[in-house]
């Protein structure tokens, strides 16, 4: 808990069930944070129906911050290397690559994280991000999320923040994905 801003906060890590009262605020927030118009790639990739499921799956990891009582965002992962996949996301590659992690059941893969646009530019982000990345440390071994290229200074400042604070990783790019296009000439 922190008060910061004449706010007070809160964040819940590794909630098994996200609190019934927050579900729907939850959603409003997920369809709108992530409608991103700069970014060539979908960021909502669950169903309302996925959402809502995931929000009392115990193989789903919560963490919920809270404002002054309220949700103000969700981050939400998984261990389970099918449930990586409602992203997009290659559990093959990510097993081929970490064998040793995914073995142990310590691969954790983000499937989204978002916030509300009303605490961008609030000092919470210098008291979240550290807190969280301490929750991973005990939660996996190797972290795994991708970010939008709109978003591209997010993953900047979880990288020097985790180098900071001498958090037990060491960021390293697994892959990109380059959407391209032919245009034309007339």
């Amino acid at each position: 808990m922190a008060d910061i801003d004449g706010h007070r906060y809160e964040v819940y890590p590794e909630l098994s069930k996200v609190p019934n009262r927050c579900r729907l605020t939850l959603w409003e927030m997920y369809e709108t944070a992530l409608d991103m118009k700069e970014a060539v790639q979908e960021q909502r990739v669950y169903t309302l129906q996925q959402f809502f499921e995931a929000m009392i799956d115990p193989e789903h990891v919560k963490i919920l911050p809270l404002m002054d009582g309220r949700p103000i965002g969700l981050m939400l992962g998984t261990h389970s290397l099918e449930k990586m996949r409602v992203n997009y996301v290659n559990p093959d590659f990510l097993c081929g690559r970490f064998p040793e992690a995914a073995a142990a059941g310590r691969l954790f893969y983000l499937t989204v994280a978002y916030f509300s646009p009303e605490i961008r530019g609030m000092g919470f982000f210098k008291w979240f991000v550290p807190l969280v990345l301490l929750t991973l440390a005990d939660l996996c071994d190797v972290y795994v999320s991708d970010v939008s290229d709109a978003r591209e200074a997010l993953k900047d400042y979880v990288f020097s923040c985790a180098a900071e604070m001498g958090a037990p990783f060491r960021p390293e790019v697994v892959g990109t994905q380059d959407y391209y296009a032919l245009i034309r000439e007339f």
